[in-house]
């Protein structure tokens, strides 16, 4: 046991988690778009609620969802960690700067980290209008179905949000 303690916590094994668990927030993109394609049926929302209804009250996805926000913070914590071994690991620069293009790995590298942090901001805006509502705004109507629908046209109308999600 201690062997896989200390793969996880070297170099490699820290880029590894952080592969696997970025891989595993892809799909769940995936997932997530495949679903919100429910928002363009012509059926004035009713395709889109049943459909997040059953995504809230199945015990399988709540479970997946509970290993996801864990997966986001493991994630997180790993560039953190990984970001600090990088910064501490040379204190003096190299004398010589080589550019090898305009896409060198380490602009890639550094740019990680600022697109994470608007990600990180973007997902906490996207949880609280959509997720936190669903569970703790919304009253049930018809048939017992919040009308996440509604929300999410609301939220649709506003350019500035429209803005922000285009840019996200």
């Amino acid at each position: 046991m201690k062997w896989l303690i200390d793969l996880l916590t070297s170099s490699i094994g820290r880029k590894l988690l952080m592969s696997l668990t970025g891989l595993f927030l892809i799909s769940f993109l995936a997932v997530h778009l495949l679903g919100n394609f429910q928002l363009l049926v012509d059926d004035q929302g009713a395709s889109f609620n049943a459909y997040a209804k059953f995504m809230t009250g199945n015990p399988i996805i709540k479970t997946i969802s509970y290993g996801l926000y864990a997966f986001i913070l493991l994630h997180i914590v790993q560039g953190f960690a990984l970001w600090a071994k990088n910064s501490s690991a040379r204190e003096v620069n190299y004398a010589v700067k080589v550019n090898r293009g305009t896409q060198s790995n380490a602009k890639i590298a550094s740019s990680m980290g600022w697109l994470g942090a608007i990600i990180a901001v973007f997902i906490g805006l996207h949880m609280y209008q959509f997720w936190y509502k669903m569970h703790w705004e919304l009253e049930p109507g018809t048939n017992g179905i919040k009308d996440l629908y509604g929300v999410v046209a609301a939220t649709y109308e506003d350019p500035i949000y429209v803005g922000i999600y285009v840019v996200s």
